[in-house]
């Protein structure tokens, strides 16, 4: 559920999604010429529903390829990166305290490497409302 996709230069796919039956955020690619799924994360706060979870992952390349994946739940947002020996580090970029976050996210890398993330903070359920968010950051 809640992929997100994104082509690099020479036509390979770059995909980040998350697997309701595990909780976990997952990669997959195919730059080497054979699809390749990792394991980027797991998560625990989803709530899935017409005020739950809607796009929870969203991926794009840095400037040296290597995929970078953005996700949330009710609880946070996260940045992951995969480095050069293969693993995923992930870093909270924002905690959501006394509100829950909608569980939207959308990335965008420039061209300086930069990490652009916009996000929904519910502010009431009923009706569903909010506020969007954007955080970025200086790069590498």
């Amino acid at each position: 559920r809640f992929s997100s996709l994104v082509y690099d230069p020479d036509g390979a796919a770059h995909i980040s999604y998350w697997n309701a039956d595990t909780g976990e955020v997952r990669y997959a690619g195919n730059a080497s010429g054979s699809w390749v799924i990792e394991t980027v994360a797991t998560l625990a706060s989803v709530e899935t529903g017409f005020e739950g979870a809607r796009r929870i992952t969203s991926i794009g390349l840095a400037a040296d390829g290597s995929p970078r994946v953005a996700f949330s739940d009710v609880s946070g947002l996260w940045l992951a990166t995969r480095t050069a020996d293969g693993t995923w580090t992930d870093v909270r970029i924002l905690e959501a305290g006394g509100r829950p976050l909608g569980q939207l996210v959308s990335m965008e890398i420039d061209d300086a490497d930069r990490v652009h993330l916009a996000f929904f903070e519910v502010t009431s359920t009923g009706p569903l409302a909010g506020v969007v968010g954007y955080v970025t950051d200086s790069g590498g």
